[in-house]
């Protein structure tokens, strides 16, 4: 597991690109959330849309007070392959995980939650990226309430 190291960005410094009154109300929305403690999880530091996304997101969140941060989970040769099947099936192509397939997928995202865990990385909201790390959820001991997005899952710490 990889913690990507960015920079903080503050949100004036896109003065120059957005109106007075966007980033007013950004600040005021961001305003409420100063603290929150936010991970972002996909499984890559680099290539990719999430990666770019991220790169740019995790600096701007930090300079809005948002406590976030981004960590990349690398997938073993068995899983890379196996995830590489599921986003092809996920694309509309035939076929399914086998049950060794499974297991691989789901006990490769178990020992990414263990690391989680033995190093104490907790969060008020887990954003889980990416198919190759969505199960990790499941493993997360505080990731108690989940909405999915499109390809990305928000799961968030709820205080009863």
């Amino acid at each position: 597991m990889q913690k990507v190291l960015t920079s903080e960005r503050q949100l004036r410094d896109y003065s120059s690109l957005v109106s007075e009154e966007i980033l007013s109300e950004i600040e005021r929305l961001t305003g409420r959330l100063k603290g929150l403690r936010v991970i972002h999880i996909n499984a890559t530091p680099q290539g990719g849309g999430v990666a770019e996304i991220l790169n740019s997101l995790t600096p701007l969140l930090r300079g809005v007070g948002i406590d976030a941060e981004w960590y990349a989970i690398p997938l073993d040769k068995s899983s890379a392959a196996i995830t590489k099947s599921l986003h092809h099936f996920l694309q509309g192509n035939p076929g399914y995980l086998t049950s060794e397939q499974s297991d691989i997928y789901l006990t490769h995202n178990q020992k990414a939650a263990l690391e989680l865990k033995n190093r104490s990385i907790a969060a008020d909201v887990w954003v889980i990226h990416d198919p190759q790390v969505l199960p990790l959820v499941d493993f997360l001991p505080d990731a108690v309430k989940t909405v999915c997005n499109g390809s990305t899952l928000f799961s968030v710490k709820m205080d009863n």
